[in-house]
């Protein structure tokens, strides 16, 4: 599950790998979510499977498109098995969802990010750059960093900088579920990177 790079006619194409057990995964979920909590239940339990996997530490994500409710993406964190720090559950997310939509921004689009956590300092940039137009977080940023990540340095009032921004935020969101998970990676000895 590394990135392989391979020379192209057009330059070098870069990849990663997404595991089997997450392309199933995927595949299994309906095509729609008729609720937030159908869409959060689906980026924890991406989380939780992400654990038993191996694959990258406790964190999922879920793009949803805000007006019709169709799955655009899910992603999870892949950062030990790709062997790389950007690829945080909601940065592949994004970079999948982007790729669905045919475009380097989801503003048109409308999508809802729903993370299992509240973005660290990278995410955080990325969120609006990405086109965003709405982030459910389940767990807070206190739950990640009692697990022992460092979630960088974040300005306090960043749902307020969303906002500016014209990005909903919705915080706490089943949070006592995706802080579960967190728990349960940190006594399982996860790695913490």
């Amino acid at each position: 599950m590394e990135y392989t790079a391979e020379n192209t006619k057009r330059g070098m194409k870069l990849e990663f790998e997404l595991p089997l057990w997450f392309t199933e995964w995927e595949a299994a979920l309906p095509a729609a979510f008729d609720t937030d909590g159908d869409a959060m239940r689906a980026a924890i339990e991406a989380s939780a499977i992400n654990i038993k996997e191996k694959c990258g530490g406790p964190f999922g994500a879920v793009a949803v498109d805000s007006t019709t409710r169709k799955v655009v993406a899910a992603g999870v964190n892949l950062v030990i098995s790709a062997k790389s720090s950007m690829l945080h559950a909601e940065i592949v997310c994004i970079m999948r969802a982007q790729k669905a939509v045919g475009s380097h921004t989801l503003k048109p689009a409308k999508v809802t990010l729903y993370s299992s956590s509240e973005p660290c300092a990278m995410c955080m940039g990325a969120i609006p750059w990405s086109g965003i137009s709405r982030i459910v977080c389940a767990a807070r940023d206190e739950d990640v960093r009692a697990t022992g990540y460092d979630e960088g340095r974040k300005p306090a009032d960043w749902p307020a900088a969303y906002s500016a921004r014209g990005i909903e935020v919705t915080r706490d969101f089943m949070r006592d579920d995706a802080a579960a998970v967190l728990k349960n990676y940190a006594a399982l000895g996860g790695v913490v990177y």
